[in-house]
């Protein structure tokens, strides 16, 4: 066993030379990671949340649709949300509700409600190209990604002169930041029943602050949607319960929309 062990040490010695270091991220990669962890991967210090934004979307499957949307945004950020849209001259289009039992949206004009246990699903058959939650977007909007970006990457890089982060989990694959951590870009997939979609969002608007002002989010499929947050407002105390319900009328009809729309 004394022979052996100086071979044993000899032989780790030699593994230990020949492993292949670990590269360290690019200095201005590195300084960007710490802004954006710094700003961006914090939670919001607030309880709830109101949003005004407008939304511009077009989709070609089923068939070619295209439209603006204005929306109003309000609720818990650990808890439940309502949004409403409305179209021109203020006619209503759609009522939601997210907790944690799914997405429920009423449309009054088809008196039909729509539901799904799993929010995305719910807005991709609803044809809104949406790869997030109203959970995520409402954290978005309010200028935290902590809740879509992993809290460490697998590999950082500089792409085009722009810091750029790969992660192995999570909704987001791929980010990109500018010198002082402001997301750019982020890519991703959304993976649900053997189905791939994969994403790209597009980030801007930092005029007023460290909070994006737009986001465009493009499918693979053609697919686009563009948020443009007109108005935040981070709410210190919790909601009024009954300012969260969603009441349907008596003669509303429900249907489950955990499909994704045709492919083709």
């Amino acid at each position: 066993m004394r022979r052996l062990l100086p071979l044993m040490l000899m032989g780790a010695l030699l593994l230990t030379a020949c492993a292949k270091p670990t590269p360290l991220p690019p200095p201005e990669a590195d300084k960007a990671w710490e802004a954006f962890t710094r700003t961006y991967l914090a939670p919001l210090p607030a309880e709830g949340i109101r949003a005004e934004a407008s939304f511009l979307f077009s989709r070609t499957l089923p068939k070619k649709q295209s439209g603006r949307l204005s929306i109003d945004l309000w609720g818990e950020l650990d808890g439940a949300l309502r949004l409403n849209a409305s179209a021109g001259f203020g006619s209503t289009v759609a009522l939601m509700r997210e907790d944690e039992d799914g997405l429920l949206a009423y449309y009054p004009d088809r008196e039909t409600a729509y539901w799904c246990e799993d929010p995305v699903i719910a807005a991709m058959a609803l044809g809104l190209p949406l790869p997030f939650s109203l959970s995520d977007l409402a954290r978005l909007s309010g200028g935290t990604f902590h809740s879509v970006v992993p809290n460490r990457y697998a590999i950082a890089m500089v792409q085009k002169d722009r810091p750029t982060y790969t992660f192995e989990e999570g909704p987001v694959s791929v980010l990109q930041t500018d010198s002082l951590g402001r997301p750019l870009r982020m890519e991703g997939e959304i993976r649900r029943a053997g189905r791939v979609i994969p994403w790209r969002a597009d980030i801007d608007g930092y005029d007023d602050g460290p909070a994006p002002e737009r986001i465009i989010f493009t499918l693979e499929n053609g697919d686009r949607g563009v948020l443009r947050i007109r108005n935040r407002e981070l709410m210190l105390t919790s909601w009024d319960e009954k300012a969260l319900e969603l009441d349907l009328p008596d003669k509303t009809v429900i249907r489950a929309v955990c499909a994704f729309p045709p492919a083709e």
